[in-house]
This record gives C-alpha cells, sequence and structure tokens, in this order.
C-alpha cells in the first residue's frame, strides 16, 4: 500500500482562480453560457470550476 498524503498536497493541486479569471467566468455565466463551456476555455471539469469559484467566493467573504 502506497503512503497516504497529507492536506498540503491536496492544496498544492487545487485550480485557483485569479481576480481576473473570477470576472470573466462571472461574466459569461451572466451571459448564461453553461459551466462546461467555460471549464472547457480551462482545461477543466466543470464540477473543478465551480468548486474554485466556491473557494474564490469564501475567501473574498473573509477578507472583508
Amino acid at each position: 500500500r502506497s503512503p497516504s498524503r497529507g492536506l498540503g498536497d491536496v492544496y498544492k493541486r487545487q485550480f485557483v482562480l485569479s481576480d481576473e479569471q473570477m470576472t470573466d467566468v462571472e461574466q459569461r455565466r451572466a451571459a448564461g453560457e453553461s459551466w462546461e463551456r467555460i471549464a472547457a476555455t480551462f482545461g477543466r471539469s466543470h464540477t473543478t470550476l465551480m468548486n474554485a469559484v466556491t473557494r474564490y467566493k469564501a475567501a473574498r467573504k473573509v477578507q472583508r
């Protein structure tokens, strides 16, 4: 059995959105574009993109 990875390894692999990318996502969603189509431009799955958006919004709430 291989050794388990620490949580640090998981966080290092997470997709993180920049402010510019988040603005792009928000504008495209407001225009009615699907999560799948937007995610494809980032080379990610729609669930990965949606999780990144959730983490971005949570981080912004904490900073206020």
